[in-house]
């Protein structure tokens, strides 16, 4: 069984540092920030995954010390409607349709 997603703000909740090269596969996750460094590139848990876990969304932080954008890419079949780049200093929520869509907010 899928590990549930904990709410924002709880000592539960997951958060991911992004590397270069992130690929998230756990859809529990919360959160995923880049604390430091240049551009990077992540991969969205895949919506099934999500689903699986009672997670409606993720967000993506690129804080101020970033050093480049992060580029956000959808798992295998999935698409993201909206954003796919986070600027330094930003954020982005991304929501799913519980299908195959993504949605930037």
């Amino acid at each position: 069984m899928a590990t549930s997603a904990a709410p924002f703000g709880t000592a539960l909740e997951i958060i991911r540092s992004v590397t270069t090269t992130t690929i998230i596969t756990d859809g529990a996750t919360n959160l995923v920030t880049s604390p430091s460094g240049g551009a990077k590139t992540v991969t969205l848990p895949s919506i099934a995954n999500m689903i699986a876990s009672q997670n409606l969304l993720i967000f993506i932080n690129n804080a101020s010390g970033g050093g480049g954008n992060i580029t956000v890419a959808a798992a295998g079949s999935d698409v993201i409607i909206g954003q796919t780049a986070v600027a330094v200093a930003t954020g982005v929520t991304y929501r799913h349709d519980g299908r195959s869509t993504w949605y930037s907010t």
